[in-house]
């Protein structure tokens, strides 16, 4: 990790703060040009797009799915071991 002083942290802090009204008022300027939607909800197809096209039928598990959750359980109990 960097080491950086505290004038350095709140040049930093202060750069951040700049940027984020930068975007926020991109944001707001495309927002009332109508380019963006906010809270606009997805449809079918943009999520078929989105998921490379792949329906998965409901009730179905996925390949490899057991196997990740039994390796988080393991994880997560403590009974993983790193070699």
């Amino acid at each position: 990790m960097a080491t950086m002083t505290q004038e350095q942290i709140e040049q930093k802090k202060q750069q951040l703060a700049e940027k984020m009204k930068e975007v926020k008022a991109l944001y707001d300027e495309l927002k009332e040009a109508g380019a963006i939607t906010p809270g606009k909800e997805l449809s079918d197809d943009e999520l078929d797009e989105i998921a490379g096209g792949r329906k998965v039928p409901t009730g179905t598990i996925p390949a490899g799915f057991e196997k990740a959750m039994r390796d988080w359980d393991n994880l997560t109990s403590g009974r993983y071991w790193l070699l």
